[in-house]
């Protein structure tokens, strides 16, 4: 997934050293954009501008769109969002993306908040030890909250040694079932875009050009 920053303007009229000018600027300055993605939109907690970075798979895959081009009147660089689940958190301010399962009936979405629940289904380090059919929980069984939910129940496995598969811990709501969930969008490319086009601007006074035309999305 990729959001594109576009630097528009008449470049036909623009001598040739200085397109590649420009290239080199937008070169430089597009990982400035990478560093800004990754140390403001990930974080210890998810809010309404930050995803909680729990494994890092995703902020590890926001790289720069390398090289710049130049195509149509543009001189066009941006970022990649290297993960298939970033549409789920990379769009416009105000938006939502709807999940539904695919496969199965249910979505099983993660208890968080309860210690119990947490320790049973993330690592130390923070890292998912897989869904609530991957072999990773016992003794599981579903209970109709008093709010009306369908919550899963069980204890997580030991996974190395002589006790490898058995049950450990204490019975604990693990997974809540969704028929939907509808996640806002925390990661909005029109406040990417502002923040890299004060950036490019700046890069472009500081270098004495002026550029053609305008910026624009």
């Amino acid at each position: 997934m990729a959001s594109e920053v576009i630097m528009q303007g008449d470049l036909g009229k623009v001598p040739g050293e200085a397109l590649k000018t420009l290239k080199r600027l937008m070169t430089k300055d597009t990982p400035l954009l990478q560093s800004h993605v990754k140390k403001t939109y990930f974080g210890g907690a998810t809010t309404a501008n930050m995803l909680h970075n729990r494994t890092g798979q995703l902020r590890n895959s926001v790289r720069p769109m390398l090289p710049v081009q130049i195509e149509n009147m543009a001189v066009k660089g941006g970022l990649m969002f290297g993960k298939i689940y970033a549409f789920s958190h990379v769009g416009p301010k105000g938006g939502f993306k709807t999940i539904r399962p695919k496969n199965r009936k249910w979505l099983t979405i993660p208890m968080k908040g309860l210690k119990e629940a947490e320790a049973a289904l993330f690592t130390k380090a923070g890292q998912s030890r897989g869904g609530a059919m991957s072999g990773q929980f016992a003794d599981t069984f579903i209970k109709k909250s008093k709010a009306g939910n369908l919550i899963i129940f069980g204890k997580g496995t030991y996974q190395k040694g002589a006790k490898a598969g058995e049950a450990k811990g204490k019975l604990t709501p693990l997974f809540i079932l969704k028929k939907q969930v509808r996640i806002p969008y925390r990661i909005h490319p029109i406040d990417l875009f502002k923040w890299f086009a004060e950036k490019f601007a700046n890069s472009i006074r500081e270098e004495g050009l002026m550029p053609h035309g305008g910026i624009s999305g």
